[in-house]
């Protein structure tokens, strides 16, 4: 309930910044409550709560992602040490906690309300999250079948390369697929589905701000940019803003768009 009102009021103060200005107190103390509620309900996961931990997690990710005010120097690549590298990737870092429920619910799910919604965009985008590897040989696999070939170049992605010995392989093939879906909110879904499948690896390199992870995220702000909704717009500009300017101009040799 406390995410819920609190989602709310920031829609109708981005909506109408002047008129619902008075909302902004009202909004931080139901995130507050929402944030502290959710911290203790996840120590007793199960039957009894998992909805409302999905639904609230759900609402959380967005509070992280969204920004409230255009601001590239604010941006994680220009943070002056690893650790507030880290605390300014938390708007990244903190989609992976759905993935993290799901995993803990699994012997509940199935009596889940949310079990349908949940199935359906898992069959939707299945052949861009999920290789079935028994339809392809080893050898087409492991050679990096579909990927980008600028993104797996800058990767150090080549025909031996498997998930086991490049962080950057599931990431990329992931986004590859991404790349052939169409722009807008019909993808949503599956943009939103990168984010929360990247793995500690990834993250470490974006923390090292190293040039390749630095390419593969840009890439993916630009796809989701794509989807007009009001939390997403000004996190994406602000981030893709600050990454070319880290990288300047050689950021994208040999990436393209």
């Amino acid at each position: 309930m406390h995410a819920i009102i609190a989602f709310a009021t920031s829609h109708l103060r981005y909506t109408t910044p002047t008129k619902h200005r008075p909302y902004a107190l009202t909004e931080t103390y139901h995130w507050q409550q929402a944030i502290t509620q959710y911290l203790q309900q996840l120590a007793t996961i199960g039957p009894h709560n998992m909805d409302g931990l999905f639904g609230a997690c759900l609402l959380l990710t967005v509070r992280s992602f969204e920004l409230d005010r255009y601001d590239p120097h604010g941006s994680f690549v220009f943070a002056t040490s690893p650790k507030h590298t880290a605390t300014a990737l938390t708007w990244l870092t903190l989609q992976v906690g759905l993935r993290r429920l799901l995993e803990a619910t699994v012997p509940w799910q199935r009596g889940s309300m949310w079990w349908e919604v949940f199935m359906a965009s898992a069959a939707q985008y299945r052949g861009v999250f999920d290789v079935d590897e028994s339809n392809v040989s080893e050898k087409v696999v492991a050679a990096g079948w579909g990927l980008d070939p600028g993104l797996a170049d800058l990767c150090g992605i080549h025909a031996g390369s498997t998930p086991a010995d490049n962080v950057y392989y599931e990431p990329v093939r992931m986004l590859s697929g991404l790349l052939h879906l169409p722009r807008g909110i019909r993808s949503f879904g599956a943009y939103t589905g990168w984010m929360g499948r990247l793995e500690p690896a990834f993250f470490e390199r974006l923390v090292c701000k190293e040039v390749a992870a630095l390419v593969v995220l840009r890439r993916w702000l630009e796809l989701l940019g794509s989807v007009d909704l009001w939390w997403i717009g000004v996190r994406v500009r602000s981030e893709v803003q600050a990454i070319n300017w880290f990288l300047g101009d050689g950021g994208r040799g040999g990436v393209g768009g």
